[in-house]
């Protein structure tokens, strides 16, 4: 069950391009993806998460998202900027990294409470910093 809940909430990167003619610039992408891997605050689960059921009040109430992914209807704003900067999941599965950018974009998020799980968290315990790979 956890491995589905991956395959959910893995829906791919942002995809943005528009035709352009000048002069441009490029970045070390390879070295960047290192640099986030080993960062402080990346984290790895190396064992299995606790499946729980939120409601509605806990999710709008906590100050931050927890580590884990959560199954949460997105509201799309029609702002052709938004798909720029995040991706919408069809299925409703999202990562708490993409729970924060969602917030900061200030996007409508609802939790779906139905009669299944709609979080998956990694505590204490459970993951592995990046420093330490």
């Amino acid at each position: 069950m956890e491995n589905e809940w991956f395959m959910q909430c893995n829906h791919g990167q942002i995809v943005f391009s528009k035709p352009y003619e000048g002069e441009t610039h490029s970045y070390d992408i390879n070295s960047m993806y290192a640099s986030i891997m080993r960062h402080v605050n990346f984290k790895i689960p190396i064992k299995q998460g606790t499946f729980q059921k939120l409601t509605t009040q806990e999710f709008d109430d906590a100050k931050f998202f927890q580590y884990g992914i959560y199954r949460v209807n997105i509201i799309n704003d029609g702002n052709e900027n938004t798909r720029k900067m995040f991706r919408f999941n069809t299925n409703h599965y999202y990562t708490s990294t993409d729970l924060s950018v969602a917030k900061k974009l200030g996007l409508t998020m609802t939790l779906m409470e139905d009669c299944e799980f709609n979080f998956l968290g990694y505590g204490k315990g459970t993951c592995m910093q990046g420093i330490l790979v």
